[in-house]
């Protein structure tokens, strides 16, 4: 299997494939003559015992852009009781998503907030994998991590509102050099 086809196969088997990456805003050129790519296993982000979404690298092949960007789950839209008893609360995560590059420098920040978990995405500006944004050289390796500060608020269905998560969380990186995945710290909130 090639590397294209596994990193396919994982998207679909994490549900993430063919709608995620769509909504990168796009550098010029990115995405002229090549669709996205999932880059990096997405990493769940939990809050409360709740899926809150995925964090992952995604790449445009025809630029050589990069960026980052958070599939967030659904969830419901008003807190209720289920026909156990069980309050089911809506998460209003916020926070900013930014990717690390080579040399460690926080780049392509985004500010999201989320009213309640609506299958959306927030997604980061695509970075050249060669130049930082003032236009200087990367050195090897290349190496991007997604990473989201993140406070996560949680509305039960007696209208009581408590945070849930305050963390910063970071997602797999990716070497562009090898290919190879590191890890990130899974999301637990």
């Amino acid at each position: 299997m090639t590397y294209a086809a596994s990193a396919f196969a994982l998207a679909v088997g994490l549900g993430v494939a063919s709608s995620g990456t769509a909504s990168a805003v796009t550098a010029t050129g990115c995405g002229a003559s090549s669709a996205p790519v999932l880059e990096s296993h997405p990493v769940t982000i939990w809050a409360d015992n709740t899926n809150l979404g995925q964090i992952y690298l995604g790449w445009f092949p025809d630029c050589k852009g990069v960026y980052a960007e958070i599939h967030w789950t659904y969830g419901p839209s008003t807190p209720f009781n289920d026909n156990a008893g069980n309050s089911q609360n809506v998460e209003h995560p916020q926070g900013r998503l930014y990717m690390n590059d080579p040399n460690g420098h926080a780049i392509a920040y985004i500010s999201f907030r989320l009213d309640h978990l609506d299958g959306s995405y927030t997604t980061t500006p695509v970075q050249s994998i060669y130049t930082n944004p003032a236009g200087q050289s990367y050195t090897n390796p290349k190496i991007f991590m997604p990473i989201v500060d993140l406070t996560n608020y949680s509305t039960d269905s007696e209208w009581h509102q408590n945070t849930t998560c305050n963390k910063t969380i970071f997602g797999n990186d990716h070497n562009f050099n090898n290919g190879a995945w590191g890890s990130g710290n899974y999301g637990d909130c």
